[in-house]
């Protein structure tokens, strides 16, 4: 920042906290000026940032835990880590709708928003030609066909089936517990989803089937009226800030965001010690088997130095 004075020019670096970038990928800097100093009728500095400024993330941990869907609806996140969303697939049925091709490009531009760049390099596949994406964050406008995207529907935690939203049955082997989190939202999905009117349309993210480092967000609909209702939350940037977790339900124009079970994509690199309590949390229920097995060995070699503590001194006393 260059502050213009009676004796010259005087420039400085600041700290800006990065970690408030949201929403919109943006950061405002406000000036405030002394009051006293207008008020005794003195000259007050000229303040500017410098077009050369920049925000140096060097020392900042790039770090994120996928599915996140707050991460899309604000920054685009993981289709803009490229601003040309080189390392992106769009995957788009055979014969769209006005509807679905009006959101895609309206996707794009929400793309192009954030980066401040064309989308140039994102390729465009049928659903059967998604295997082919390998290495690639695929980006799904339109319904699923079982029969040629069958492991893409598979993987989701919602689907389409015969027009309504259903979630897919989870894997997790402590669902039955009513007090996890997983149970509790699940619980409040299936709310939401038996509701008056039933929800018409949802977003989706969830790890890609095809590669181990890639995600998925998925858009779908009963009818394909109700993309042009999500095309103005993306294009208008209206209540994304609701949109949160890995799935979004669309129900009277409003978005209810829930956090299901799901597999977790690990996106960049921490320190060591950050990754193990990282670990840690996600796996908490591992501490007290860890606990467990330290006692048991503990426990066999205390025996053993018992025992042959004892044979000592019976020796000793023979």
């Amino acid at each position: 920042i260059s502050q213009s004075v009676d004796q010259g020019k005087q420039s400085t670096k600041i700290g800006l906290p990065v970690d408030r970038l949201f929403p919109g990928n943006t950061l405002s800097i406000e000036f405030v000026l002394d009051s006293d100093r207008l008020a005794e009728g003195r000259t007050t500095p000229e303040e500017n940032v410098l077009r050369n400024s920049a925000l140096d993330l060097s020392e900042v941990a790039h770090y994120a835990e996928l599915p996140r869907l707050d991460l899309f609806a604000n920054a685009g996140f993981p289709f803009t880590k490229f601003a040309d969303l080189s390392d992106s697939t769009v995957i788009l049925p055979h014969d769209p709708s006005t509807q679905q091709t009006s959101f895609y490009l309206a996707l794009l531009g929400f793309f192009g928003a954030r980066t401040g760049y064309p989308a140039l390099r994102v390729a465009v596949a049928y659903p059967e030609q998604a295997s082919r994406a390998v290495n690639k964050h695929l980006l799904i406008v339109g319904s699923l066909d079982e029969d040629t995207s069958g492991t893409l529907a598979g993987a989701a935690p919602a689907r389409l089936e015969h027009g309504a939203i259903k979630l897919s049955p989870s894997m997790d082997l402590f669902g039955f517990i009513p007090w996890r989190k997983w149970t509790d939202q699940t619980r409040r999905a299936q709310d939401v989803l038996s509701g008056d009117p039933a929800p018409a349309a949802f977003i989706t993210e969830f790890a890609s089937p095809y590669d181990s480092g890639s995600t998925v967000v998925s858009f779908q609909a009963s009818d394909a009226a109700q993309f042009s209702t999500m095309e103005d939350f993306f294009a208008e940037n209206v209540r994304l800030s609701d949109i949160y977790g890995n799935l979004g339900l669309l129900q009277n124009r409003q978005i209810h965001s829930f956090t299901l079970k799901s597999k977790v994509v690990s996106y960049g690199n921490l320190r060591w010690d950050d990754r193990w309590r990282t670990w840690i949390k996600s796996h908490y229920w591992t501490i007290p088997l860890l606990l467990i097995l330290v006692s048991l060995l503990l426990a066999s070699q205390l025996d053993s130095w018992l025992e042959l503590r004892a044979k000592f001194r019976l020796e000793a006393d023979s």
